[in-house]
């Protein structure tokens, strides 16, 4: 196998140059390279592209094979092996040109999949997670908000939680030592504006309905432990029955234009004329018998406690079936041994 001395090569290109008077910048203007470029043949470290090496040896006035071989050669290189290198030198750069226009692209496909799985991954940790960059623009476009509508009324922004069920963040504001003075904002997964809950949690009183039912509740579940060996977290809750509550016939709540912000309340006054209470019990006797029992232990216990209510709902839940028996809206008043299991077969499961 020949070798090509790639040393001998550059020294023999060098010699031509200076033979045309060129410098090295001279000569890769005209041949649309960099100095550097021309230095590093002439130096041995690269050999031109067969494509230059045709253009070289044109413009040098040379035989392609004294350039390969680094020396000036007597005989002349014959027409036909020159036109043969020319078109396999147009082969080469066609090919090379090619190559260059497959692998950009290939690379822009490559940076497309990247840029998509980039964008699809951001997508998807924002739905379920959010991202701290909208959490902080749902914060700040609250405060804007806050500040413009509600800043006399003393209402600052707390705190901003990611709510995956709606893809939103929601933004608490309240007012300092109020506990009915709060509010909810909405905002969308990229910290927009949605809209808010002050005219139904401030302005429509729930804030002070729901403070309501907690204590009335806390009041019954302490009296109702007594008399219960599970925990009555489990399986009692209680309310203040409010004038838009139509459940039950007959019934008039309590008006809303009668409860006002922070204030505290009689739950032995409020609770006899609007409380409602809930109690929920595992059992295997669902006769009305037992039912009328279970509503005579409930009365008397909250008695002994002074815990006064209006109505209540009590079902009796058969553990392995889940048969069920109850009575719904019974009333207090109702609720003495004479006459009691009538009553209640009377109103089981209506």
């Amino acid at each position: 196998m020949i070798g090509i001395d790639q040393q001998k090569i550059g020294l023999f290109l060098k010699e031509l140059r200076k033979e045309k008077r060129l410098t090295q910048e001279q000569l890769a203007e005209k041949l649309n390279v960099t100095g550097r470029t021309v230095s590093r043949w002439e130096t041995g470290v690269n050999l031109p592209d067969l494509s230059l090496l045709v253009e070289l040896a044109d413009y040098y006035e040379v035989d392609i094979r004294e350039i390969i071989d680094g020396e000036r050669k007597s005989e002349t290189m014959d027409t036909e092996t020159k036109e043969t290198l020319l078109k396999v030198s147009d082969y080469a750069a066609a090919d090379k040109k090619q190559t260059v226009k497959k692998t950009k692209r290939k690379i822009i496909a490559l940076l497309i999949v990247l840029i998509c799985f980039t964008t699809l991954s951001a997508l998807a940790l924002n739905f379920f997670f959010g991202n701290p960059i909208s959490k902080a623009l749902a914060i700040h476009n609250a405060e804007t908000i806050v500040g413009i509508m509600h800043a006399r009324e003393g209402y600052q922004v707390t705190s901003a939680v990611y709510w995956i069920d709606y893809s939103e963040y929601l933004v608490r504001v309240k007012k300092p030592g109020s506990p009915d003075a709060s509010f909810m904002m909405h905002f969308g997964m990229f910290g927009n504006y949605r809209f808010d809950e002050y005219d139904i949690q401030v302005g429509y009183k729930q804030n002070i309905v729901e403070r309501m039912g907690r204590e009335y509740t806390a009041l019954v579940r302490d009296a109702l432990a007594d008399a219960f060996d599970d925990d009555p977290e489990g399986f009692c809750y209680s309310e203040i029955i409010m004038e838009d509550n139509t459940d039950y016939d007959g019934f008039v709540g309590l008006s809303r234009d009668e409860i006002e912000q922070d204030q505290s309340f009689d739950y032995d006054t409020i609770g006899k004329d609007y409380g409602k209470i809930v109690v929920m019990l595992d059992d295997t006797d669902l006769s009305a018998e037992h039912l009328a029992q279970m509503l005579l232990k409930v009365k008397n216990c909250l008695d002994a406690h002074n815990v006064a209510f209006q109505l209540v709902d009590l079902s009796l839940m058969e553990p392995s079936s889940r048969d069920l028996s109850c009575v719904w809206g019974f009333r207090c008043d109702d609720i003495y041994e004479e006459g009691l299991v009538e009553r209640v077969e009377a109103a089981m499961n209506k």
